[in-house]
């Protein structure tokens, strides 16, 4: 049985004073708070049955089900727990500020809901560098870091690992990063192609990557001179290989927030 809900406050604010104590207490509520709805009466619910001895139950629905949030439950935890933990190595009053303040809070309490919708450990960890990352840096505004939310709850795993490939190598292309993930090239009008080819677009659309551009001096895009039009038989390919692409900059931005463990502390 997990930990009861007073119990789990005191293990993770654990300390020898009370503001180090207090620090954290309004950013575990917005974890086990309306953040995420099943959290409070399940803890309702154990701290019921946690003094009796359930027997003959063990094959239920109802136990398999609670064993299930139970093992959820102190997943979130454990991960609560470990932004705490990283904070706590900064030592930075800027972070302390930053964790009380109602804005980060309800970033926070954005974030814990996408964590619940997560349906794999790869994005719940995304969600936590996020977290950690927007408490102990000053690099971007709240609002970025709710898209940046929204992208992780959005986008799939797969979308994720082309970004990471994109970062890797500027100019990389369609048929780089297919290779890289997938190897062998399946036919052009094949469902994969047609995912793969959507995926592409959607990360295009969300401002994620784009293909690469020169700028100005000011940073103003330039128009790419029209060179002799080319007579072809067949369409752009799914798999491309002369057109490359980059992060944007929210896509480098997302890239330290969502990847990297702390990259700078606060007002850095």
């Amino acid at each position: 049985m997990s930990l009861l809900a007073s119990e789990l406050t005191v293990s993770l604010t654990k300390s020898d004073g009370e503001p180090k104590r207090n620090k954290y207490l309004r950013f575990l509520a917005s974890a086990l708070g309306g953040s995420i709805p099943w959290v409070g009466p399940f803890l309702s619910a154990a701290a019921s049955l946690h003094s009796e001895e359930r027997q003959g139950d063990q094959s239920t629905l109802a136990e398999a089900v609670r064993q299930a949030q139970e093992a959820k439950l102190n997943q979130l935890l454990n991960d609560v727990a470990s932004i705490a933990k990283r904070l706590e190595a900064l030592e930075d009053s800027g972070t302390a500020a930053r964790l009380e303040d109602d804005s980060y809070l309800s970033l926070a309490s954005r974030a814990f809901r996408t964590w619940d919708r997560a349906e794999s450990q790869e994005k719940r960890g995304l969600v936590v560098r996020v977290l950690t990352n927007a408490a102990a840096t000053s690099l971007t505004s709240d609002d970025v870091l709710r898209l940046f939310v929204d992208w992780i709850d959005r986008y799939d795993e797969m979308h994720f690992a082309v970004i990471r490939e994109v970062h890797k190598s500027r100019g990389t292309t369609r048929l780089s990063i297919w290779e890289a993930l997938r190897g062998d090239l399946p036919k052009e009008n094949s469902a994969d192609a047609d995912l793969y080819r959507l995926l592409i677009d959607e990360l295009s659309q969300g401002r994620i990557i784009r293909q690469l551009r020169d700028t100005d001096f000011d940073g103003r895009f330039l128009k790419k001179p029209r060179g002799r039009k080319q007579t072809s038989h067949y369409l752009q390919s799914s798999f491309d290989d002369e057109k490359g692409y980059e992060l944007t900059a929210l896509g480098t931005q997302f890239i330290h927030y969502a990847m990297n463990d702390v990259v700078a502390r606060v007002g850095a």
